[in-house]
């Protein structure tokens, strides 16, 4: 699994604690054998990913044996299976006060901090989301 990123960056792995949409769709990429849709998009070289239009799941993915997956426009991620989606994030270096606890992502991301106590979260891969959060420890 490749992940473009330059020496500073850190490379985080954690696992979802509950379900929700973003667990969803990586559930199902994971489960096709990708770590996520920007993997995806890289290896078989598309732009858009088929979904569902009403719940904007993942509707079709090919593995890359050639073999597709199709998905129900319903939830497929149990619960018992949440514990099991990895989700990836990728830390710009330079911030030796962000304590890891608190580095909750849903998708495949840059993080960039501007110099105020708000992380800004560039999803890539996803429909453009800029999302916030201001849980950082500054110890």
């Amino acid at each position: 699994m490749s992940c473009a990123t330059d020496s500073n960056s850190e490379k985080f792995m954690s696992r979802a604690k509950e379900w929700t949409a973003d667990v969803e769709n990586l559930f199902r990429f994971q489960a096709a054998g990708y770590r996520d849709e920007l993997e995806y998009r890289q290896v078989k070289q598309v732009d858009l990913v088929d979904r569902w239009p009403d719940t904007g799941f993942v509707k079709k993915l090919q593995r890359r044996d050639g073999t597709f997956y199709f998905y129900s426009r319903k939830r497929e991620c149990q619960d018992s299976d949440i514990r099991n989606v990895k989700i990836y994030a990728v830390l710009e270096s330079g911030l030796p006060w962000l304590n890891r606890s608190y580095l909750f992502v849903l998708s495949p991301l840059t993080l960039t901090l501007p110099r105020c106590s708000v992380l800004h979260l560039s999803f890539h891969g996803s429909p453009s989301v800029d999302r916030k959060i201001s849980r950082i420890s500054h110890g």
